[in-house]
């Protein structure tokens, strides 16, 4: 007779729901410093000053940390500000001659994602035209729409 309680089934549905629960766990503590972090900015400036002294008459030698909502560098992107890409690597001026081997071909097609990645990154275009032939009537579509969104003002 076999133990029903050690079974493969019963372990992974056993890991498979503390997995669960750890995941809604992390989730309602991130939905909780949001909601906490959001109060305490909209809160009347009487209010955020007797806080802020209560804080400090009882801080410790420990500094908190500070709890931001997912994004950095001060940026406000999910509250619709838009800022230009930064930091993106050029991808090469223009296509090479590349060797007629599989190799050649995989070296190929990074150099064209590359190039089709900082187009949109950026709305320059220039590097991906070189691979694009009039044959490819959505890419280019597509590719031009974002010229146009960038145009527009991104």
């Amino acid at each position: 007779m076999t133990s029903t309680i050690l079974t493969r089934r019963a372990m992974l549905s056993g890991g498979t729901l503390v997995g669960l629960g750890a995941l809604l766990a992390a989730c309602g503590q991130q939905a909780t410093n949001e909601t906490s972090a959001s109060a305490s900015s909209t809160a009347a400036p009487s209010e955020t000053a007797s806080a802020v002294a209560s804080d400090a008459a009882s801080a410790s030698a420990t500094p908190s940390p500070v709890i931001t909502r997912g994004y950095s560098g001060g940026s406000k992107a999910p509250d619709g500000e838009y800022s230009m890409a930064q930091n993106v690597p050029l991808p090469k001026a223009k296509p090479q001659q590349y060797p007629e081997t599989f190799a050649g071909l995989r070296e190929m097609m990074t150099d064209w994602v590359r190039a089709r990645n900082y187009g949109i990154q950026t709305g320059d275009m220039q590097y991906v035209w070189p691979y694009m032939r009039d044959t490819y009537e959505k890419d280019i579509k597509f590719l031009k729409d974002i010229e146009g969104l960038y145009q527009r003002g991104g």
